[in-house]
């Protein structure tokens, strides 16, 4: 453990924040800015996010009362559409604030970010040979793309580009590409019968990973996949196979059975539409 891990250790075992103690002042003056600090969005996400950046306990100590009092002074300037106090502001939390940006466009930060996404040996279960994604991997190809990413829905983003980018440099997308795909009819015998599996990951190209319905969404088209005869495992195999091959979906909590669970027109769209692209491709 380096020294900033340690003191920040120690912040964790009940010592106060330098970012808390200068915000303790305000609040002793005046009772209305524990809700300004702590509850209000934006300032309360900014002052969480000042507050989990990995930096020395001196430049916390020095720094601090400075940026709360700029958050202060920039707040009232801004509701009272007084620009020298908001420049003011500016120029008291800009140290801090310099700091923050350089630690959020660092390497260090991206690989914090994609550590809580990535497993650190992720397979990518549909092309053969088979991809591995891992935080180094990715950051090698955040570096060579210029880019950087902080939410999930841009590391999803990114993945899909890394493996695709693979499947560009080994040549995957011309005729000895296709040819490699017939192979894909077989993979996962435990799972599917021939074909299953190929139409199975048409579907779920386009699946959305979270929000409602998700959960049905794959319980749907187990079942109508299931009933076509192009999978012939049973509920609790299959369950333990997708949350294996694709963690980035959330558990499957309950697996009603078909006739509960609402066959929507785009449900119906999404299955119709694989069979038939699948069916063009057979020989």
């Amino acid at each position: 453990m380096n020294k900033t891990e340690s003191e920040l250790a120690k912040l964790g075992e009940g010592i106060l924040h330098p970012i808390d103690q200068a915000i303790a002042y305000w609040v002793s003056k005046n009772s209305l800015y524990k809700e300004f600090f702590y509850q209000r969005k934006f300032v309360s996400h900014l002052v969480n996010l000042v507050k989990l950046c990995p930096f020395g306990m001196k430049f916390f100590e020095d720094q601090s009362e400075s940026f709360i009092d700029g958050l202060v002074v920039f707040s009232k300037g801004y509701s009272r559409n007084i620009p020298s106090s908001m420049q003011l502001g500016e120029d008291l939390m800009k140290p801090m604030m310099d700091k923050v940006i350089g630690y959020l466009s660092s390497e260090s930060f991206q690989k914090f970010v994609l550590s809580q996404h990535i497993s650190g040996d992720e397979r990518v279960p549909v092309k053969i040979p088979e991809i591995f994604i891992t935080v180094n991997e990715l950051i090698l190809f955040l570096r060579r793309e210029n880019s950087i990413v902080f939410e999930i829905g841009g590391i999803n983003k990114l993945k899909q580009d890394y493996v695709l980018d693979k499947i560009d440099g080994w040549g995957l997308n011309g005729e000895f590409g296709e040819k490699i795909k017939k192979l894909e009819s077989i993979l996962y015998p435990n799972i599917f019968n021939p074909n299953g599996f190929l139409t199975f990951d048409l579907i779920f190209r386009d699946q959305k990973q979270s929000g409602k319905g998700v959960q049905s969404d794959i319980v749907y088209f187990y079942h109508r996949l299931k009933n076509d005869g192009l999978i012939h495992a049973k509920v609790e195999v299959f369950k333990t196979w997708f949350e294996r091959m694709y963690p980035e979906f959330p558990l499957i909590e309950r697996f009603h059975s078909l006739d509960r669970i609402k066959g929507t027109f785009e449900r119906k769209e999404r299955y119709s539409s694989a069979l038939n692209i699948i069916k063009s491709k057979e020989v």
